[in-house]
């Protein structure tokens, strides 16, 4: 029983460590916290919240606060002009927007939105292409120069007047989403956390160098945007092979629709932009894409796009290869100065200390005085913002001194003036601008509805006019006059009857249609719309239909040669010639497509270089092309090198991309044909005959290929004839060795390749023969070998097979024999051997469990004990006899273990406790073996902690009696002692050792 003493001190330790974890959970939890405390709220509005930092908060946290987004601290860093906060420092929160469009009285904000078409790990090979290196330092450009990458949709809320957006705002999109982008570009742009826009070409997916849905799928999953290119980058001011407008509406409405569905359907996202073709475009598109619900449209004209920007007609700038940081930094148009209103000292604008104290009468309850201080700090900026001509923030800022103070006078008084002051300033700039907007002076009538908008940034009707002076060259207004019908109105508006349909679509005019009198109709800009012109009837019109049918099929070969037949008989049929051009061009693609370069080349040729794409692919065929040689004679040197070095796998991996890659190029597919017949005659040299005639089966020309096959089987008649010679010498020889084994697997090499089957099946009697002499020599080893020499497709192979058993079975009986005869090292070593052969395996590993047994045995018999161990832990445990022979021999180290032990010398202490584990190992069960190891284990254990207290005890006497000596170094007694305490030393460090050991 323990004393109370002991409990009450358990206790106070108790209730200390309950207050230590305690206090330790609390110092924790203010750690954890330091730096999160959220920001004093001074005081809350629908509009907006004034907010005072605590310690260590950042604008991002009061971002996420309350605007519940952390990527929104841009708006309160602009709102307050700051990039940083600090303690005790008091910020307003916006909750509404406070700059539409970022007018400015110099200038407003532009968004550049940059577009890139590949990537390359190294040297771009095109201008359309940038290196990883360029990309890597063009993105940190942007990071470290402050600019906000938005996405598209931020740059359409801009644009459609709803949000505001960072002042260096930037878009990044990408044109048809190659591989490189997914190697390249994609993790850059993750590294970075830019969003990003992909515009793709649904049928392109299945194109190797493209990315897959699969691919594309994770990206719009990691936040990447997806938009259409159209679904096979149709140009759409062309109209191919003048077909009906009616065919050509149905077509370029298949690209818009049909490009979206496939991107919604696959990647479950919304498909709202698009980027055309070429970059061209014209108001029918722009109307089939409203339509069709697309929020905006993208050319390649380069620029900043500002708030008023056709969204139809967008500007995107091109970054090409040659570009070095300064380039770039141009195309990074964010603001364009424009003077539109100066400061406004022509203004009169009321300061508020000359105002009454008291017009509508003050409240009842005053505000808290630190209000009423702060108010007049927002105050002073609204009059300075005011003073400046930045309207929209002075009133937003009166807003918030009057919200602060609201029973100050002076602030509702200056609020209601400044508010009538833009009001009618906003009112007389829009008369102006409708005015220059009536005598055509449009760039006075933008820079009058611009003012407009600074002075009152809700002014609609200046916004709406802005907004449709942008696209005033789209369309023109027509009135019906009495008589007036649609082929009528398009002949003379575009002198073409045929464009009647194209009013009829674009004013959404049903049939029948009858127009009345004064409808007002838009007239859409015909200039790039494809309206078919009438045309005579041509004598050939049944077969231009006929390959017009053909080419649409994209059976080209057939609609080439009937093209050719209608100009051979009319050589200046446009029709046809325009047809004939395009189907070099596609035909020319397809074949490009299906990587024959040379015969796409042949074709391209055929075309009119004047033809719109044909130099282009020409371009790129040219270096394609080039690239393909190139790459056939690098591969080509690499394997010359792999036949010095006798690698001849890799060799043939290498010929298969060669065969692959030169299939391009008809001049690629040339030089590895002569490679190819010089390298097997190296390959014929070096009696490498079956990679000879591997290579030789890959020359793609029939008569080069005979005439490198017939080289080869020359070489083979040669060594063959040889290697018979000396098979037939080694046949005839006495000695049975390995030699004759060499000789076979030489000669089999050439076998198989040589056309006499009778030579194979003389060779596979040969084997026969010669394996049973040796196996009646008692050479089973070398016996078995060659028989297994034997085909299986030979007459003779079942023979061998008996052969084989036959041999094996006196192998395994001659094993036996020697381990009768106590020879256990041959029998085993006889027995493995024939494991390794891999034949009678039961029968032998049961007599390899019986040798090793048997040689416990006898070892134990000669108490040769740890030996015997050895080769009864080789045995398989559960062998017949091997448990028992288990338990002989842990007896025996029991027996060996407890004399040890009676002994009592540290050796035999530490032979105690080895033989107790090895008896244990044997008969874990064993309850003598359990009691000898604990024994012996806590004996040598007391022992070594004595030996420790004594050594440390010496130790300490011999500190003293070096002190003495220090002090007299003649002293005889202490002389003595040290040479007597070391000695005693070296004998515990030597018994601590043993112990230890």
């Amino acid at each position: 029983m323990q004393p109370a003493s002991y409990k009450i001190k358990s206790r106070f330790k108790a209730i200390a460590l309950v207050f230590l974890l305690i206090l330790t959970a609390c110092v924790e939890k203010q750690i954890v916290n330091k730096g999160d405390d959220p920001p004093k709220r001074i005081f809350p509005f629908e509009e907006f919240v004034i907010a005072e930092i605590q310690s260590n908060a950042d604008i991002a946290d009061l971002a996420n606060e309350y605007l519940g987004d952390r990527s929104k601290s841009w708006i309160i860093s602009e709102f307050n002009s700051i990039r940083n906060v600090t303690a005790g420092q008091k910020v307003v929160i916006p909750k509404e927007p406070f700059n539409l469009g970022g007018l400015e009285s110099g200038g407003y904000q532009t968004v550049p939105v940059l577009v890139y078409h590949g990537f390359s790990k190294n040297k771009p090979i095109t201008k359309w292409n940038v290196s990883e290196k360029a990309f890597e330092a063009q993105m940190k450009f942007l990071k470290k120069k402050k600019y906000h990458v938005i996405s598209l949709n931020q740059l359409s809320d801009f644009c459609e007047y709803k949000a505001p957006i960072p002042s260096k705002a930037v878009v990044i999109t990408i044109n048809v989403g190659y591989q490189s982008f997914w190697k390249i570009a994609f993790p850059i742009l993750k590294r970075y956390n830019f969003p990003f826009t992909i515009f793709i070409i649904p049928d392109w997916i299945k194109q190797k160098n493209t990315l897959s849905w699969a691919q594309l799928k994770t990206i719009a999953q990691q936040g990447g945007d997806v938009q259409s290119f159209t679904m096979s980058f149709r140009n759409f001011n062309e109209n191919k092979n003048q077909a009906s407008f009616r065919k050509y509406l149905k077509n370029v409405e298949y690209e818009i629709e049909q490009s979206k569905m496939e991107i919604e359907d696959k990647l479950g996202q919304k498909c709202q932009y698009l980027a055309y073709p070429d970059g061209v475009t014209n108001p029918l598109i722009i109307k089939l894409l409203k339509k069709h619900g697309y929020r905006a449209a993208f050319g390649s004209n380069s620029g900043g796009n500002p708030f008023f920007a056709d969204r139809y007609r967008m500007r995107r700038s091109f970054i090409r290869s040659d570009y070095d940081l300064k380039l770039f930094e141009k195309e990074l148009i964010v603001f364009k100065k424009k003077l539109i209103v100066s400061k406004s000292a022509e203004l009169t604008l009321p300061k508020p200390d000359n105002l009454p104290d008291n017009i509508n009468g003050a409240p009842e309850v005053p505000p808290e005085p630190s209000l009423v201080y702060l108010s007049k700090n927002y105050m002073h900026k609204a009059q300075e913002l005011a003073n400046n001509s930045y309207f929209t923030m002075a009133l937003y800022y009166w807003k918030i001194a009057g919200r602060l103070d609201p029973a100050n006078n002076e602030i509702r008084q200056a609020t209601a003036n400044l508010k009538k002051i833009t009001r009618d300033e906003a009112d007389k700039y829009y008369g102006k601008g409708k005015f220059f907007f009536n005598q055509n002076a449009f760039d006075k009538a933008t820079d009058a509805f611009f003012a407009a908008l600074i002075y009152n940034q809700r002014h609609e009707k200046a916004l709406e006019d802005l907004t449709d002076l942008s696209k005033r060259k789209e369309y023109k207004y027509y009135k019906v006059k009495k008589g007036d019908k649609l082929k009528k109105i398009a002949n003379k508006m575009y002198k073409n009857r045929n464009a009647a349909i194209l009013i009829a679509f674009y004013n959404d005019l049903d049939a029948p249609i009858k127009l009345e009198e004064g409808d007002t109709l838009k007239i859409p800009d015909s200039q790039n719309i494809p309206i078919p012109t009438p045309q005579p009837p041509s004598p050939h019109s049944k077969k231009i239909k006929k390959a017009l049918k053909l080419f649409e099929a994209r059976r080209f070969e057939k609609a080439f040669t009937l093209a050719e037949e209608i100009l051979e008989k009319d050589p200046s049929n446009t029709k046809t010639i325009d047809l004939k051009n395009a189907i070099c061009l596609e035909w020319a693609k397809k074949l490009r497509d299906d990587k024959s370069l040379s015969r796409s080349s042949e074709i391209l040729i055929k075309a009119d270089p004047a033809y719109k794409g044909v130099d282009r692919l020409r371009e790129e065929m040219e270096k394609e092309l080039k690239q393909v040689y190139d790459q056939v004679r690098g591969l080509i040197k690499e394997i010359n090198a792999l036949v010095q070095a006798k690698q001849f796998e890799n060799l043939m991996a290498i010929t298969e991309k060669i065969v692959d890659i030169a299939i391009q190029n008809r001049e690629a597919a040339d030089l590895a044909n002569t490679e190819f017949v010089k390298i097997s005659q190296k390959l014929s040299a070096q009696n490498r005959f079956g990679y000879a005639l591997e290579l030789c089966n890959k020359i793609d020309d029939p008569s080069v290929r005979e005439k490198a096959v017939n080289n080869v089987f020359t070489d083979i008649e040669e060594r063959t004839k040889s290697s018979l010679n000396k098979l037939k010498n080694a046949i005839q020889s006495e000695k049975y060795d390995k030699k004759v084994l060499a000789v076979i697997d030489e000669i089999w090499e050439y076998a198989y390749l040589h056309p006499d089957p009778g030579l194979r099946e003389s060779i596979n009697r040969a084997c026969l023969k010669r394996g049973r002499e040796i196996s009646a020599h008692g050479r089973y080893s070398l016996a078995i070998e060659m028989l297994k020499k034997v085909q299986t497709d030979s007459s003779v192979h079942d023979e061998s097979e008996k052969a084989v058993l036959a041999a094996t079975q006196n192998w395994l009986l001659d094993a036996k024999k020697l381990s009768n005869a106590g020879q256990f090292k041959k029998a085993l070593t006889t027995t493995e051997q024939i494991l390794k052969a891999g034949l009678l395996e039961k029968e032998a590993i049961e007599l390899r469990n019986k040798i090793y047994l048997l040689w416990c045995q006898k070892l134990r018999r000669e108490k040769k004990y740890d030996d015997a161990l050895s080769k009864l832990n080789k045995a398989d445990k559960n062998y017949a006899g091997v448990k028992k022979e288990k338990k002989k021999l842990a007896k025996i180290y029991f027996k060996l273990g407890d004399n040890a032990y009676i002994n009592g010398t540290f050796e035999d202490l530490k032979k105690a406790e080895k033989a107790s584990v090895i008896c244990l190992k044997l008969e874990p069960d064993n309850i003598n073996c359990k009691n000898l190891f604990t024994d012996a284990k806590n004996l040598i254990k007391k022992l070594i902690e004595r030996f420790n207290e004594n050594l440390i005890k010496i130790k300490k006497d011999l500190i003293k009696i070096k002190k003495c000596l220090k002090q007299d170094p003649d002293n005889k007694e202490c002389k003595k002692d040290l040479k007597k305490r070391t000695k005693d030393l070296e004998k515990v460090q030597k018994n601590l050792q043993i112990l230890k050991k």
